[in-house]
């Protein structure tokens, strides 16, 4: 989205975060592969090494198109359902469940 509304979710976590990137420096809007092309160029890594954390389906399949890995963020006990019948690389409640997992690997 726009920068604007980034800084305002980021700054609303109460966390410290290193990095946030807009998909509006991309040209492009989720799902396109651009975003996700921009975040690895942004990052310097490629897709093996960078995680995409959504809490929607469609957005995941665009990460994994661009070959990044994807986490389904459940917040409401929705199950993932994506057209294609794929399944996110992980599951998690929220954002401390994830970051718990995380620090396991």
């Amino acid at each position: 989205g726009d920068l604007e509304s980034l800084d305002r979710a980021v700054n609303g976590l109460g966390i410290p975060v290193d990095r946030a990137i807009s998909a509006e420096g991309a040209g492009y809007y989720k799902p396109h592969t651009g975003v996700y092309q921009h975040a690895m160029k942004e990052l310097g890594l490629p897709g093996e090494q960078v995680l995409h954390v959504a809490a929607h389906a469609w957005d995941i399949r665009g990460a994994r198109a661009a070959g990044m890995a994807g986490a389904y963020i459940n917040r409401y006990g929705i199950p993932y359902v994506d057209a294609d019948g794929s399944q996110p690389d992980l599951e998690v409640l929220g954002l401390v469940q994830l970051a718990d997992q995380l620090s396991e690997i």
